[in-house]
Formats: C-alpha cells, structure tokens, sequence
C-alpha cells in the first residue's frame, strides 16, 4: 500500500513538513480539526517518489513535497496529534526535526487513504 492523498492527484505532490514546520501547517490547513494524525516518513525509503523542497505558494517558505505515492514502507510511525490548548512547544514536540506527513484520517491498515 501507499499514501496517495488528494493532493497528488490535484497537485502532483504529497504535502509534508519538517517537524519545526508542523505548528504552523496544522493552524493553516487543520484550524480546528481536534485529533490528526502524523506519519513520520524516512525520506531514504520513498522509493521512486522525489523529495522535493521548494515554495509553491509564493511565499518565501519551503516545503518539502513528495511527487509520488509515498510507498507504506517509508511511514517509521503513526502519532495521534491532539492540537487545542497545546503550547507552540508541544506542537514541535512529537516530530521535531523529522519529515513527516498530517492529516485528518488514515485506515488502519496505514496507508491508502491519508488527507
């Protein structure tokens, strides 16, 4: 299996952040969204998909992105992220400097569905 969110098809990438980058990724696309989910990926394992960093949107700020369906033997670890009432230091805490992936939902046989 593999991660294929919306996104690649729309997009032509998976979207991920390095953990300093989580915080600010979750209050810009994931405002109020209670309980998400954090794939922690080796970047050494994607396969055929190309990590790329680059700024999409115009903004100054570089991301990285996948293009490619992330294959399920690069995800190293699931966390359940719980947002609210979490200080800017807890958010950053779970994945500090490691390439992951957020979202809202997963099936539990990680990862078909990711977005």
């Amino acid at each position: 299996g593999s991660i294929a969110p919306d996104s690649l098809t729309s997009e032509g990438f998976v979207h991920c952040s390095w953990g300093r980058q989580v915080a600010g990724t979750v209050d810009r696309h994931f405002g109020g969204v209670p309980d998400l989910l954090v794939l922690e990926l080796d970047p050494g394992a994607l396969g055929g998909a190309e990590l790329v960093e680059e700024d999409t949107a115009g903004t100054g700020a570089v991301f990285p992105h996948v293009y490619g369906p992330v294959p399920r033997a690069a995800v190293r670890e699931v966390l359940r992220l719980r947002w609210p009432g979490a200080t800017a230091g807890d958010r950053a805490s779970p994945v500090g400097r490691r390439l992951v992936a957020v979202g809202r939902r997963c099936c539990r046989r990680c990862c078909r569905r990711f977005s």
